[in-house]
């Protein structure tokens, strides 16, 4: 279980990144949006142990992650576009660290590794980006971790790489586990996302699952203009609108639509919906 209570942080001119968050996130594939400086990347940070809440704290079955404790650590894994592998190769990254996760599967990343047509011998510093990004996600999905946070995890990947690391997803995140994806290519994830994380100007805006929004929200698309919405956007000769939810006739969640909704003036019509309690 993973539980952030009052998290805040501030960089250090006194500019605050997070402001005081409090979020309880099960297990499952969560959507973490929010424009850039937002804040995703701090939280990600103080959810892995690499930085330290200024106040609050971020628990990982009971235990303080600021504890840094190595049974904690082992329980996380964190990839983002910088993250660095201290290996020539990924298999020499397996042999080197994979003592460290106790769920590490050599035949999870095998399959992974054959899915994107590589053996994990092809040396890191030779690959480009896009090669990279693919022999690393590889390996964290081996890792099997109790939590697993991917910062723009498809950076890089070209629209068939994209498509296989859906199906990696679907395939060998098991139920127990928690992700976390923070992503500004929402469409690529959609199939896949059990929740939902909104933040703004370090607030979090709302955290729910996606059976949850849809029950409070209805998510429409029409040619005439939507009586009585919460919100509404015309694009490409339609009108797109959120109103409040029919529990007899729940629709699909639009992400890009929500989203927009929360950085418009009606977000505060529409957070007092999905945050009643």
């Amino acid at each position: 279980m993973l539980q952030l209570n009052n998290v805040s942080y501030s960089y250090r001119k006194g500019e605050k990144a997070l402001d005081s968050i409090n979020v309880t996130v099960p297990s499952g594939l969560h959507l973490l949006l929010g424009e850039n400086g937002a804040g995703k990347t701090t939280l990600l940070h103080i959810i892995a142990g690499l930085r330290f809440p200024e106040t609050g704290e971020c628990l990982v079955d009971g235990v303080d992650t600021s504890l840094r404790s190595p049974a904690t650590l082992s329980k996380i894994c964190i990839m983002a576009d910088d993250t660095m592998f201290p290996a020539s190769s990924i298999n020499e990254m397996a042999q080197r660290c994979s003592d460290f996760y106790p769920r590490f599967s050599p035949d999870v990343l095998h399959q992974c590794l054959d899915a994107f047509g590589m053996t994990g011998y092809e040396k890191l510093a030779h690959m480009s980006l896009g090669n990279r990004k693919k022999a690393q996600l590889a390996y964290v999905l081996a890792l099997q971790t109790d939590i697993l946070l991917l910062d723009e995890p498809a950076n890089g990947l070209d629209i068939s790489s994209r498509q296989i690391l859906l199906e990696l997803l679907g395939r060998f995140i098991h139920p127990e586990q928690t992700v976390i994806i923070s992503t500004h290519v929402v469409w690529d994830f959609m199939n896949l996302i059990e929740g939902v994380m909104v933040i703004n100007r370090g607030k979090m805006l709302t955290a729910m699952s996606t059976w949850d929004i849809t029950r409070r929200l209805a998510f429409v698309t029409d040619r005439l203009p939507v009586e009585n919405a919460l919100y509404s956007t015309q694009l490409q000769g339609l009108f797109h609108a959120i109103l409040p939810a029919d529990p007899e006739n729940p629709t699909n969640l639009d992400f890009l639509l929500l989203y927009s909704a929360l950085h418009s003036p009606s977000s505060e019509s529409i957070l007092s919906i999905l945050n009643a309690e």
